[in-house]
């Protein structure tokens, strides 16, 4: 019994200096990436800075507070190449960038995020807006859930869509910012539900397509209704009968 113990004890001692071995290799990674994409983006290099920014985001939980806070002010320079390649692999990145105490570090990376939303040249490219709103979602900030509502009222009805698939990412969120989420969705889904009914309006039927899956696949995230809830008179339904007034979904 007693040697059983002393091997058992050995294992552990093993496993822990394995751990630490681990996160020391970690961090040392971390810090190369930086070094890497800090000398990339000075450089310019396109596709240097979508290997060093790939590195850091798969590195993000052993990067350091004053790390974070480089990254962060590398990203907008990142995003700031002429390849649109680049700025999506750099969007994709920035998306696994949460975290942090009070998840400060997810309202961090959501900013750049948003900055990047608002610019002309992000609108002028439907593909890129789509995708910078959907990597926002992934973030999932309390902080900035209003940028993606407003983006809900969109001129362009796929821009919409995109929103609508972001907020699903909000899944885990407290109850109160998925009744935001959810309750944003529900005045533009209703909406377009009616308009469509009217069979001479094609445009109308087109606009809700483009929105349908996205808000039916997020509702339920957001709502964990598995089932039996489906199109938005019945989603009104339910959030008049029940998701309203209940305090916990």
């Amino acid at each position: 019994m007693i040697l059983m113990l002393r091997s058992l004890s050995c294992l552990l001692l093993l496993l822990v200096a394995v751990s630490a071995q681990v996160s020391d290799a970690d961090k040392a990674a971390a810090t190369e990436a930086l070094t890497g994409l800090r000398t990339a983006v000075k450089g310019k290099s396109d596709g240097d800075i979508e290997h060093f920014v790939k590195l850091v985001a798969e590195k993000w939980a052993a990067v350091d507070a004053a790390q974070r806070k480089e990254v962060h002010t590398l990203l907008p320079k990142c995003l700031g190449s002429k390849t649109s390649k680049t700025r999506g692999v750099v969007v994709e990145s920035i998306a696994l960038m949460g975290g942090g105490e009070k998840d400060k570090d997810a309202d961090t990376s959501a900013k750049v995020l948003v900055d990047e939303v608002a610019k002309k040249t992000t609108a002028d490219d439907l593909t890129y807006h789509s995708q910078v709103l959907v990597a926002l979602g992934k973030l999932h900030s309390s902080k900035h859930l209003s940028v993606l509502t407003k983006y809900l009222q969109y001129k362009d009805w796929d821009v919409r869509g995109s929103a609508s698939e972001a907020l699903g990412y909000y899944k885990e969120s407290p109850v109160s910012v998925r009744k935001e989420a959810v309750d944003s969705m529900l005045k533009i889904y209703s909406s377009a539900w009616s308009a469509a009914n009217d069979p001479r309006d094609t445009t109308a039927k087109n606009n809700l397509q483009k929105i349908n899956r996205a808000m039916e696949g997020s509702l339920k995230l957001l709502t964990n209704v598995k089932a039996g809830v489906e199109g938005a008179p019945a989603w009104q339904k339910w959030w008049n009968d029940t998701g309203k007034k209940a305090t916990e979904w």
